[in-house]
C-alpha cells in the first residue's frame, strides 16, 4: 500500500469514527450501494506461511505442476457435452458440460465455486466441492478441467489439504463457496468463514489409494499404517500455502467489531481496471437456515468487496502484512451465491463498465442479476425460464461470456431442470 493509500485510509477510519454508519434500508432490486462505513473499519492479514507450507512437504508423493499435471494425461474423467435438448434454460445460453455419472448425482459432494485460469494458453476451469454426506467429513475437493474443447471435456477431482509440520497434513473442511485463480491459474483462492484460504497448484502432489480408509470408515490423510502417504483415497492433492484472515483489531490497533467483520460466503475475480481484484461477499438467505446477516430480517443487506492484487498473485497487502479493501457494497439482493464482472464493452467499444457485476442466487429456485451502483438492477429467473436451478459458481471472460457452475438438486441428472452442470451464457444477451 503506498502513502497515499494510507492516507485515503486512515482517512476513511477517521470518519467512519466520527460518524457511525446510519442505518441501512434495503430494498430489493435496488441500484448496488457504496458503503464506505464497513471499507474503513476492516482489513484481511496475511499469515505469512507461503514458503513454510511447501516446505513442510518435501518428500510427501510426486511434484507436479499444473501444466505437467495436465500434460501427464491425469485428466481422465469424461465430461459428457449437454445437449441441445437438455441444456438449461438460460438467455443467452451457449454451450457446457454436465459432471461424469457418479459426480453428477452424487449426495455426498456439493458443487460450490468456479472460475477459469489457463494452462499453456488453454482455457482451465476450477470447481470446488464441499464435502455434504454423512459424517465423517471427507474433507473438500478440487476438479481441474480441461474447457479448451467443449466436445472433449476431461477433468479431474483431487483433494485439497492443509500441511500441519514437516511430513503431515489434514483434510480441509469448508464450504468452498466461491474460488479465484490468479497468475494463470498457479494461485487459487478460496472462501472460507472469516477469509480466504490460498493453494498452490504448481505443487499437486500424486500420493498412495489404498489403504487410505481407517475401519470405522474415517479417511487417512497423512500416513497410513504401511508408512504411505494418503489423501483420502484420493490419488492427487493441493496444498494450501498461504491464509488471509480478519484479525481481531487493524493494523492501527482498532478493534473489527462483529458487525463489521464479513462473512467470506463466495468470491470472485474482476480484472476490468489496472489493478486486479479479488472479489468476496456475503451470503444472507432465508432465517430458517441461520444466515441473516447482522440480525436483518430483510436479508438483502449482504456486502461484497473488493480486495486488491498484486502482480504476483498475492494480495497487495503492505509492510506488515494489511489489506484494506479498495471498495465496499451493499447488493440489495438475498442469497447470493457468486459473483462475475459486467465484461461488456461501453459504447465507445474501447472500456468497461467497471462497476457492474453479475450475481448468481439460490432465492426462488434460482435468479442470475446485473447489478451496478449506476445502474437499474435486471434479472433472470428459473422460475420464468430464463435462468438455470441453484446456479452458484461464476466467472466471466473477455469474449464476453459468463461461465456459471449449477449446484443441482441431488440426483438429478438433467440440466434442463435440477441437473447440476457447467456452461457459459453470452454476456452480450443478458444486458
Amino acid at each position: 500500500m503506498n502513502r497515499l493509500d494510507r492516507k485515503f485510509c486512515f482517512g476513511l477510519a477517521l470518519f467512519a469514527s466520527a460518524f457511525p454508519a446510519f442505518a441501512q434500508t434495503h430494498t430489493r432490486g435496488a441500484k448496488m450501494t457504496v458503503d464506505t462505513a464497513d471499507q474503513a473499519c476492516v482489513q484481511l492479514h496475511d499469515n505469512n506461511k507461503w514458503t513454510s507450507s511447501i516446505t513442510d512437504l518435501d518428500g510427501v508423493g510426486t511434484n507436479y505442476t499444473l501444466s505437467t499435471f495436465v500434460a501427464n494425461g491425469h485428466l481422465t474423467l469424461a465430461a459428457p457435452t449437454i445437449s441441445s435438448s437438455d441444456h438449461p434454460h438460460a438467455t443467452g445460453y451457449g454451450n457446457g458440460f454436465k459432471w461424469d455419472s457418479t459426480d453428477e448425482t452424487t449426495g455426498s459432494w456439493s458443487p460450490q465455486g468456479f472460475t477459469i485460469g489457463s494452462v499453456n494458453g488453454d482455457e482451465m476451469g476450477f470447481a470446488s466441492w464441499n464435502w455434504s454426506g454423512a459424517s465423517p467429513s471427507h474433507g473438500t475437493r478440487l476438479s481441474i478441467v480441461d474447457v479448451a474443447d467443449l466436445s472433449n471435456v476431461v477433468y479431474r477431482d483431487i483433494q485439497m489439504v492443509l500441511p500441519t509440520g514437516p511430513g503431515t497434513y489434514e483434510a480441509i473442511a469448508e464450504h468452498a463457496g466461491g474460488i479465484a485463480a490468479f497468475t494463470g491459474g498457479r494461485y487459487l483462492y478460496v472462501t472460507e468463514g472469516s477469509g480466504f484460504h490460498v493453494f498452490d497448484l504448481n505443487n499437486i502432489r500424486k500420493v498412495n489409494t489404498t489403504a487410505c480408509t481407517a475401519s470405522d470408515g474415517t479417511p487417512i490423510f497423512g500416513k497410513n499404517s504401511a508408512g504411505d502417504y494418503c489423501a483420502g483415497g484420493y490419488e492427487f492433492m493441493v496444498p494450501q500455502v498461504a491464509e488471509y484472515s480478519v484479525p481481531s483489531t487493524t493494523e492501527s490497533g482498532t478493534a473489527i467489531s462483529a458487525t463489521c467483520n464479513p462473512k467470506f460466503s463466495w468470491g470472485g475475480y474482476d480484472w476490468r481496471r489496472a489493478t486486479n481484484y479479488l472479489l468476496s461477499g456475503e451470503y444472507c438467505g432465508a432465517a430458517a437456515d441461520g444466515s441473516a446477516c447482522n440480525g436483518d430480517s430483510s436479508f438483502l443487506n449482504g456486502r461484497m468487496y473488493m480486495w486488491p492484487v498484486a502482480s504476483t498473485g498475492e494480495l497487495a497487502v503492505d509492510t506488515a502484512g494489511y489489506v484494506s479493501p479498495f471498495r465496499v457494497y451493499y447488493m440489495n439482493e438475498s442469497d447470493v451465491q457468486g459473483i462475475a464482472s459486467d465484461n461488456n464493452l461501453d459504447s465507445d467499444g474501447v472500456s468497461y463498465p467497471t462497476d457492474t457485476y453479475y450475481l448468481a442466487s439460490t432465492y426462488e429456485n434460482g435468479f442470475i442479476y446485473r447489478v451496478g451502483e449506476n445502474v437499474a438492477t435486471e434479472s433472470w429467473s428459473y422460475d420464468a425460464g430464463t435462468a438455470p436451478y441453484h446456479p452458484e459458481g461464476m466467472y466471466a471472460t473477455s469474449t464476453p461470456n459468463m461461465w456459471v457452475l449449477t449446484e443441482g438438486g441431488g440426483g438429478s441428472s438433467d440440466p434442463a431442470g435440477e441437473g447440476r452442470s457447467v456452461f457459459y451464457l453470452h454476456q452480450g444477451d443478458i444486458r
